[in-house]
């Protein structure tokens, strides 16, 4: 009997706390890798655009047609 109610009492919404511990695990990892995956997105937006900033200033003929077109 008293095997049976400390088993009982182990217990919480019928699971035990190493399946709710591994349950947790797994949910914050995912939230994490969704988290990461966000800000690696916002860094290559950030990245795409500087890329496009550097590559413009460098482009010759768009110098030459923005000078063109200022005057």
């Amino acid at each position: 009997m008293e095997i049976e109610i400390t088993k009982q009492a182990n217990l919480i919404l019928g699971e035990s706390y190493g399946f709710w511990v591994q349950t947790g695990a797994v949910i914050l990892s995912a939230i994490t890798a969704v988290y990461v995956i966000y800000l690696n997105g916002k860094r290559e937006r950030r990245r795409t655009t500087i890329d496009l900033i550097i590559a413009t200033e460098q482009d010759k003929v768009y110098k030459e047609n923005m000078q063109v077109s200022a005057n």
